[in-house]
């Protein structure tokens, strides 16, 4: 049957905050091999997703910029 996605949901997936460095998302990613979601730390409210082709992209910009 179809369920709600509420019920579905994991509640202990790793998330981070926008201030969070790009190496500990790709950290993240590569121990759990999932998009992260990006969340305020105060009000725990959701910002976006990052993804691993946005971290490769952020490592890549960072990385030509020096």
């Amino acid at each position: 049957k179809d369920k709600p996605v509420k019920r579905a949901v994991n509640r202990e997936a790793p998330s981070v905050h926008p201030d969070t460095p790009v190496v500990e998302a790709l950290r993240l990613f590569c121990r759990n091999h999932m998009t992260i979601p990006v969340v305020e730390p105060v009000t725990k409210k959701l910002v976006g997703m990052i993804s691993r082709e946005d971290i490769m992209r952020a490592l890549r910009e960072t990385t030509s910029a020096t």
